[in-house]
C-alpha cells in the first residue's frame, strides 16, 4: 500500500523532560516515560485528512468555548478525568474523544509511538563491559521496574543529582528490599532478579552518566518503520517546543530524514491533531500507573492491581474503548509502528486495556460480567503478554 510512496509524518510528545534531574522528579506531573507520538499519511491525501479535523476542531472549540485564535489541545481534559480511564470523563471530554477517535478510524493516519523510561535512559549508560555482560537488558528491566513499584526517596535522589551515589543506592535498596521479602510468598522470583542485579551492580562503572535527554531513540524506531512501510520519501514535522538548539530536528536529521522541519502547532492543524492522541495515550498510561504503583513504605503484601472502578463504564463509554481499539488494531500489523523501550510495562498496561475491552463482542456480554472479575482478568491478560515479551527476549 505504501511501497514507493511520498509520505509526511507530524510528531508530538508528553512528559518530556530536557533534563531529568532532583527537580523534575519533584515536580507532581513527573512521569518516567517519554512519550512521542507521530500520525503520517501519503502526501496525497494530506487536504483530505486535514478538512476533516478542521471541521472537528471548529465544533469542539466552540463546545469548549475557546477562543478562536486559540488551540484545541489535549490539556482540555485535565488529570483527575483520567483517574479511571475514559470512565471519569465528564460529558463534554468523552464527546471530544469519541467524535476524534471516529475521525482517525475514517481518516488515512497511520500511527508511530514510541515510549522510552527516562530510569532506562540512565541505567543504558554505564559501562557494563567491565563485568562482560553483553546483553544487560533484563537487568535495566528489573532495575527501573523495582523503581517504579516502590518509588525509594534516597535512591530517587541520587538517581538525579549527578553524584557518584548512585550504584550505592541501588545496591542499598535492593538489599533493604530483599530482607523485607523475606518471608513474603509472592516476592520469591522478585528476591532472585534483586540478588542478580546486585551481583551486576557491584562491579559495573556508573561514571560520565549524561542527564541531558538525547532523542536518538526515537527516530531509530521512526527509521525501522519507515523502512518496514518501503516509503520512498518522508516529511518530517516536528511541533516546535521552544527549544533553541532543535534537538529533535537535529536528531531525526541525524537518523537520515532530511526534509525535517519544526513549527508551532498554532499553525499546522495535523500537529494539534497529533497533539490529542499523544496527549490521551500519555495520560491513560499515566493514570494506570498511579493506580497500580506502590510506595517504598508501604507494605507490599497484596498485588496492586487495577481498581473496579476501570471497568465500570456504561455502553457509550464501552463503545469508545473498542473504537480505540480499531484504530489501533487497523495498523498493528506494522511491527515498527510502536517502539518501546526495554521497559516495556507501562504502554503494555495502557494498550493490553483498550484491547481487554474490545475482547468483547457488545456491552451486553461485557456487562454480564462484575467489574472485579473484570479487572482480575485483564490482569490475568497483562501478565501473560509480558510473560510472552520475556520469552520472545531470551529472559526466560
Amino acid at each position: 500500500m505504501y511501497k514507493n510512496k511520498n509520505m509526511v509524518f507530524f510528531f508530538d510528545e508528553s512528559f518530556h523532560s530536557r533534563k531529568i534531574n532532583n527537580k523534575t522528579i519533584e515536580d507532581k506531573e513527573f512521569f518516567d516515560n517519554y512519550v512521542m507520538t507521530g500520525i503520517g499519511c501519503l502526501k496525497r491525501d494530506l487536504h483530505k485528512n486535514e478538512i476533516l479535523y478542521a471541521q472537528f476542531e471548529e465544533r469542539f472549540k466552540k463546545l469548549f468555548s475557546i477562543n478562536e485564535n486559540d488551540e484545541l489541545k489535549s490539556k482540555i481534559v485535565k488529570k483527575e478525568q483520567y483517574k479511571y480511564g475514559i470512565k471519569s470523563f465528564n460529558k463534554k471530554s468523552l464527546e471530544l474523544y469519541k467524535d476524534f477517535w471516529k475521525l482517525m478510524n475514517k481518516s488515512d493516519y497511520i500511527y508511530y509511538i514510541c515510549v522510552v523510561s527516562k530510569l532506562e535512559y540512565i541505567l543504558t549508560q554505564f559501562n557494563y563491559n567491565i563485568w562482560g555482560v553483553r546483553d544487560y537488558s533484563s537487568f535495566v528491566y528489573s532495575i527501573v521496574k523495582a523503581v517504579n513499584v516502590y518509588r525509594p526517596k534516597e535512591l530517587l535522589k541520587a538517581l538525579f543529582e549527578e553524584n557518584d551515589l548512585l550504584l550505592g543506592e541501588l545496591v542499598k535498596f535492593l538489599r533493604r528490599k530483599i530482607s523485607e521479602n523475606e518471608n513474603n510468598p509472592i516476592k520469591v522470583h522478585e528476591n532472585i532478579s534483586f540478588k542478580e542485579c546486585i551481583t551486576i551492580l557491584e562491579e559495573i562503572n556508573g561514571e560520565n552518566i549524561n542527564l541531558k535527554w538525547k532523542y536518538n531513540n526515537i527516530f531509530i524506531g521512526f527509521k525501522k518503520f519507515v523502512n518496514e512501510l518501503e516509503l520512498n520519501n518522508v516529511r518530517v514535522v516536528i511541533d516546535k517546543e521552544g527549544n533553541p538548539n532543535n534537538n529533535t530536528a537535529n536528531a531525526c536529521k541525524k537518523e537520515g530524514f532530511k526534509n525535517v522541519i519544526e513549527t508551532d502547532s498554532k499553525k499546522n492543524i495535523t500537529l494539534r491533531c497529533t497533539d490529542l492522541m499523544c496527549g490521551f495515550i500519555s495520560k491513560m498510561m499515566r493514570a494506570i500507573y498511579e493506580d497500580t504503583k506502590t510506595t517504598d513504605d508501604e507494605e507490599y503484601k497484596e498485588r496492586k492491581i487495577l481498581n473496579k472502578n476501570w471497568f465500570e463504564i456504561n455502553e457509550e463509554q464501552f463503545w469508545l474503548y473498542k473504537d480505540i481499539a480499531k484504530y489501533f488494531k487497523k495498523y498493528s500489523k506494522y511491527y515498527w509502528s510502536t517502539y518501546i523501550s526495554i521497559y516495556f510495562d507501562s504502554f503494555f498496561q495502557f494498550i493490553d486495556l483498550i484491547y481487554y475491552f474490545d475482547m468483547f463482542e457488545n456491552f451486553e456480554k461485557f456487562n454480564s460480567m462484575d467489574s472485579n472479575n473484570h479487572r482480575e482478568r485483564y490482569n490475568g491478560l497483562i501478565t501473560n503478554h509480558i510473560y510472552e515479551k520475556f520469552k520472545e527476549r531470551g529472559w526466560m
